[in-house]
């Protein structure tokens, strides 16, 4: 096996046969009469394993930039409610104070009231006596 058209040949079939059949055969000594298609076989074989182990650490580090990606989104999505979070927080504490200063009015308009409704009853009795 010498000429280029033959290798090539060859390796079409170790395509179409597949690795694990090409395993069996080189195993069970298909290509040991004939050293050139063994070393081809063998060495087709280590390829298509590196070919494979290249695809699977690519897919790996691109399932791992996805995930980092998603990591990122999630911790900005968080950072935001927690600002979120915090502006309710302060217009919460905003409305409770106005709130306390409200009830403290009222309170102090109720006092004023009975006051006034003390003054006034002692002005009748002034009145009628």
């Amino acid at each position: 096996m010498s000429s280029s058209r033959e290798i090539a040949i060859f390796l079409d079939e170790l395509e179409a046969l597949g690795e694990d059949e090409v395993r069996f055969r080189l195993h069970s000594g298909v290509y040991s009469n004939v050293v050139d298609q063994k070393q081809l076989a063998e060495d087709w074989l280590q390829r298509t394993e590196l070919d494979r182990a290249r695809i699977s650490n690519a897919e790996t580090a691109s399932a791992a930039s996805r995930a980092a990606t998603a990591a990122e989104r999630a911790a900005e999505a968080a950072e935001e409610q927690s600002r979120s979070s915090a502006e309710l927080a302060r217009a919460s504490a905003e409305q409770a104070r106005i709130a306390s200063d409200a009830l403290t009015t009222a309170r102090i308009a109720a006092a004023i009231s009975a006051i006034a409704l003390v003054i006034s009853i002692i002005g009748l009795l002034f009145l009628f006596w």
